[in-house]
């Protein structure tokens, strides 16, 4: 008997399933578009529905030709819009791929950019102009030098079951609560913990939420 072949949707603009043509072209993303060129599921999505004309003209297309983006909406029928260059576009993808392993929330994914894998994407985020309020840490070790508690108000969140913080000044201690600087799913490393001031006349110390 022959079997009936499930054609995979693209996934486009807010999580939309897109499964013709028509529905690419009211949805379109570029940046998602390009994505599945470089991996070759949208020349396979085409051929599924028989789009060969477009899916042997979008074969011919280079990453490297400054007009790709501009021609590959114009062999979909789809509006061109500016976007970042593909290597970046390329390079964010393989980030949400590996975020996907830790976590389906969709909210978290959308913070992309906001999510630390190691300590060099940490400084590069605590480096940016547009730094939120909110920055993600992802299943490593990281360590806080005191120039980070220099930004109040901040919120971070550890995304994986062992997301660990190592303080490196810990002779002058935050007082988080003071600052609004909260933890949520990291480990504080225990070396700090164990150090007790007196301020206020009270005793202080930080202890992580369990």
């Amino acid at each position: 008997m022959r079997k009936r072949k499930i054609k995979f949707a693209l996934e486009l603009k807010d999580g939309q399933q897109v499964r013709c043509i028509e529905e690419l072209r009211e949805a379109f993303d570029l940046e998602k578009v390009i994505g599945y060129f470089q991996d070759g599921k949208l020349v396979e999505w085409l051929e599924d529905r028989f789009c060969q004309d477009e899916a042997e003209a979008i074969k011919k297309l280079s990453e490297n030709d400054p007009e790709f983006g501009r021609k590959l909406c114009d062999i979909l029928g789809a509006e061109y819009a500016e976007v970042e260059d593909a290597e970046t576009i390329k390079w964010r993808k393989e980030r949400l791929e590996r975020l996907k392993q830790y976590t389906a929330d969709a909210s978290v994914l959308a913070q992309i950019d906001w999510v630390a894998f190691d300590q060099e994407d940490l400084e590069d985020i605590m480096r940016d102009e547009e730094l939120p309020d909110t920055v993600y840490l992802c299943q490593n070790t990281f360590t806080f030098p005191s120039g980070i508690f220099r930004r109040e108000k901040m919120h971070w969140i550890g995304i994986g079951k062992h997301v660990k913080v190592k303080i490196q000044n810990k002779n002058e201690p935050v007082d988080f609560d003071a600052m609004g600087v909260v933890f949520d799913n990291i480990e504080v490393d225990v070396e700090y913990q164990a150090l007790w001031y007196k301020r206020n006349g009270r005793w202080w110390a930080y202890l992580p939420p369990r």
